[in-house]
């Protein structure tokens, strides 16, 4: 079972499934398309065009669950970086990166799922 991190620094493996903890989370290097961490995440899947599938395993109850995160892009000069949701779906969700305003491919993504 995965940890998590309490105010108190310690790590605590008790339910994760409980209200207010993510339902999945995962830590990705798309530079050598490795995932570095991750929680009910199966795989990623690059669909072209800037954008990844983070596939469940396990689905969530329904597609109105909520995505955050941040992704990295070194400085270079130019406007800020983000990602986008850009569909959600019981066994997935897919995200595209924006940079400057063009799509571009993080080195790293880290998000997290609740619902």
């Amino acid at each position: 079972m995965p940890s998590y991190i309490r105010g108190d620094d310690n790590f605590d493996t008790s339910d994760v499934t409980s209200d207010g903890v993510a339902s999945a989370y995962i830590n990705v290097n798309s530079g050598n398309d490795s995932i570095g961490a991750s929680y009910n995440v199966s795989s990623v899947t690059d669909s072209g065009q800037s954008a990844y599938y983070i596939n469940f395993i396990t689905p969530m109850s329904s597609t109105t669950y909520s995505t955050v995160g941040a992704c990295y892009l070194p400085y270079n000069g130019s406007n800020g970086s983000f990602f986008t949701v850009m569909g959600q779906e019981t066994n997935r969700v897919r995200l595209g990166f924006v940079s400057a305003g063009a799509a571009y491919y993080s080195p790293i993504v880290g998000c997290a799922i609740y619902q």
